[in-house]
């Protein structure tokens, strides 16, 4: 993220919205990263270089249950 903290964000958009899926996307993070953010309420993870494939994906299955 340019001018922010994505961690920040996501925790702060958890205290305003609980339920609004979040995908994030970065380039080599560890798996402890990975649980970490799916402990703050973290969705899904994409890599860069970004799979259009992949986030397709994830978006229709995500668009089917929220």
């Amino acid at each position: 993220m340019a001018n922010g903290d994505g961690v920040f964000l996501l925790k702060e958009l958890r205290k305003i919205h609980e339920s609004v899926p979040v995908v994030i996307m970065m380039s080599g993070f560890s798996e402890t990263e990975r649980d970490e953010l799916l402990k703050d309420g973290a969705s899904h993870f994409v890599s860069k270089p970004l799979n259009f494939e992949k986030l397709d994906s994830i978006m229709a299955d995500l668009a089917k249950s929220f």
